[in-house]
């Protein structure tokens, strides 16, 4: 399962990951962790600013994750420098929503 985040309308930059990196994203953003939301473009930009500027020092995850198994669940990890990319694409929807005045959803 994933979720997408992007201007509310779907047009646009789009960002598809995983429920579980998803949910680190909405963490490190500071939104709840839910499925579906939205948030007016200019406070999504801010949380993604301030998200960047303390990334190094809010987690110590974008070292990455080692690929886990228990039983037939695996999780594939994540590759050092994972969150830092996604944050910047984030801040591609973040921006692309703000200059046509939509929110940005994610569902």
């Amino acid at each position: 399962m994933s979720i997408t985040f992007a201007p509310a309308t779907g047009t646009g930059p789009q960002l598809n990951v995983s429920n579980g990196n998803a949910a680190q994203l909405l963490h490190l953003l500071g939104l709840p962790r839910e499925c579906e939301g939205t948030e007016p473009a200019e406070g999504f930009l801010g949380r993604v600013l301030l998200a960047q500027a303390l990334l190094s020092t809010a987690t110590v995850d974008d070292l990455g994750l080692p690929e886990a198994r228990q039983g037939n669940w695996i999780d594939c990890g994540r590759r050092p420098g994972y969150l830092a990319e996604k944050l910047s694409q984030l801040h591609q929807v973040a921006t692309w929503a703000l200059r046509h005045r939509q929110p940005v959803g994610w569902w």
